[in-house]
């Protein structure tokens, strides 16, 4: 039997009751995951892993309905039946937003840099990049307050405990052991987050995604000087992250 069961966790449209989600961004949010996402979580150079995808009950008929790849495993009680029959040594969860990206070496670097203990191990990519779809450039996303591209690393005795594994397991990002002292800090530039017009964080706040004009794209070179405009640039950058060159607009 291996020793450890790797998961990728990624949330779809999970009940909020301070958020309700229309229908339609529930299906924009599955295409984008389709096209994007997944992508990149099928040419990982490690495979040994199984994704999860959290769903909630408002949307259910939905996704319920939605013809899914055959490695995305659809979760309506956040997953917890399933984490239920897994029975390894250890268990490893990585924690990805279903819009954003991995690097194909990422999950690779997962297995070679796991901490396997009596206790919940946490292991981050804390300074990755950042592409704005809207606006076409890539940039740097670091960090600072806490990164919510986490692994947690959990003996047999924690996981399959539910009560202790959810106080543990299900945070909130800042809490999830990004700056806890044993959080280890993995290489940079594994995840690309995406910027486009649904981000959960512009929906929140009332907000919309704004496109930039020529002026103020060109102006971005000059703010920060590693941001990156050339079309045949971005889709280098992005091609280990799974997106088609055709992708890039």
């Amino acid at each position: 039997m291996k020793s450890t069961s790797y998961i990728v966790r990624l949330f779809l449209d999970i009940d909020r009751p301070e958020l309700i989600l229309p229908e339609q961004w529930v299906r924009d949010r599955i295409a984008l995951f389709e096209q994007f996402t997944l992508p990149s979580l099928l040419n990982q150079s490690f495979q040994d892993f199984r994704i999860f995808l959290l769903c909630g009950e408002r949307h259910r008929a939905i996704t319920e309905a939605h013809e899914w790849h055959p490695r995305v495993e659809v979760c309506y009680d956040w997953g917890m039946s399933k984490f239920a029959q897994i029975k390894t040594p250890h268990l490893s969860i990585t924690r990805l937003d279903s819009d954003d990206l991995m690097h194909k070496h990422a999950m690779r670097e997962v297995r070679d840099s796991a901490i396997r203990s009596s206790k919940r191990e946490c292991m981050v990519w804390r300074n990755n990049i950042m592409w704005d779809r809207l606006n076409r450039y890539i940039g740097l996303w670091l960090g600072r307050a806490g990164s919510p591209f986490v692994t947690h690393v959990f003996p047999y005795a924690i996981y399959r405990d539910r009560g202790l594994f959810e106080t543990q397991h299900f945070q909130e990002v800042g809490k999830l052991g990004d700056r806890s002292n044993g959080a280890k800090v993995l290489s940079e530039n594994k995840i690309c987050v995406v910027r486009h017009n649904h981000n959960i964080s512009l929906i929140k706040r009332g907000l919309t995604a704004i496109e930039y004009t020529a002026e103020q794209r060109a102006a971005l070179i000059a703010y920060n000087e590693s941001n990156v405009l050339r079309r045949v640039e971005i889709r280098r950058i992005l091609e280990p992250f799974g997106v088609a060159p055709e992708m890039v607009e």
